[in-house]
């Protein structure tokens, strides 16, 4: 079975200029933990997940507010305990900064990528040995498809592929 009959075609994507305050926005409404970054013409210049938003809230917190609260026993994700609280100056700190934080910054831009007549075991395959949670589908560098783990799943579940 190619990739091509397990991939989803209707792809959410996102633009390096965008916000990661409108990327997270986008993640929630849409129920997805991730999205490829394209440029104009649809050509992949890289990949976001929660995870890298979590990774950049940390550079955040470490740049703009951290030395007023950390100590060298204190390690900056002990902020995210402290940023629960509503209106407290580090959680309003982050948030300003995640506003006006830009996608491309905080996105991974070595990607995994298969093509549309990639099997579905070599594609499975390649997410399991680098560890990723999606994969996009490319064809003449364009951006045409992703397939995650949830597709995976959902296909050997009910053996269905959308």
């Amino acid at each position: 079975m190619k990739i091509k009959e397990l991939m989803v075609n209707d792809v959410l994507t996102l633009r390096p200029s965008e916000s990661l305050e409108s990327a997270a926005r986008k993640f929630t409404e849409h129920r997805v933990s991730g999205a490829p970054v394209v440029d104009e013409e649809m050509h992949l210049v890289g990949i976001l997940s929660e995870t890298d938003i979590l990774k950049h809230m940390k550079v955040l917190v470490d740049d703009e507010v951290g030395m007023r609260y950390l100590s060298d026993t204190t390690h900056s994700l002990s902020l995210f305990v402290v940023m629960a609280e509503k209106g407290h100056e580090v959680t309003d700190a982050v948030i300003s900064r995640l506003k006006i934080a830009k996608v491309g910054k905080a996105m991974t831009t070595s990607v995994f990528v298969a093509k549309p007549e990639d099997t579905i075991e070599s594609v499975a395959a390649s997410m399991i040995n680098h560890n990723v949670d999606r994969i996009p589908i490319v064809d003449d560098d364009k951006l045409v498809g992703i397939v995650t783990k949830s597709d995976f799943a959902r296909y050997l579940a009910t053996g269905t592929t959308h």
